[in-house]
């Protein structure tokens, strides 16, 4: 896959790298939400050209233009239905385009009892889906390569 990294600087920790785990937490101010509609996510499998990955706390940012990575970033997107928990804090945010329009946007979460993308609609919750295995890894993934540039520095 040729993917396109733009990694602006570097700030992590251990602890980040840790804190991208698989399990589910429960909270009495959760939010339950539909799925992003299968119409939307059709026409992004179809006709998306351009995917933005923003870090909220590590000064990282990715662009993919190319066709397989961006199949590959919209397969994190799993079809199950995710409960937003405000207490979650988000990873960073994703940007699906098509011809310089961003169609769907949303966070995702990597973090104990947190993972999940949540889509926005004028800046608010809209629609949530659970992070699939390979979107969680990926996540991990990079983390792991900001603890090794950290490490080298």
């Amino acid at each position: 896959m040729n993917r396109t990294f733009y990694i602006v600087g570097i700030w992590c920790t251990i602890i980040a790298l840790a804190a991208c785990g698989n399990t589910k937490s429960k909270s009495d101010s959760a939010t339950a939400l539909a799925s992003i509609p299968e119409a939307v996510y059709l026409r992004l499998l179809a006709e998306c050209d351009y995917v933005d990955i923003i870090f909220f706390d590590n000064p990282v940012s990715m662009s993919q233009n190319d066709d397989a990575g961006i199949q590959n970033t919209l397969s994190f997107v799993s079809k199950q239905v995710a409960t937003h928990i405000p207490e979650c804090q988000p990873l960073g945010r994703v940007s699906y385009m098509i011809q310089g329009e961003i169609i769907a946007e949303g966070d995702f979460y990597c973090s104990e009892g947190c993972t999940y993308i949540l889509f926005m609609e004028d800046n608010k919750p809209k629609y949530a889906n659970v992070l699939s295995p390979s979107g969680i890894q990926f996540f991990r993934n990079i983390l792991l390569q900001i603890q090794k540039q950290l490490e080298v520095q």
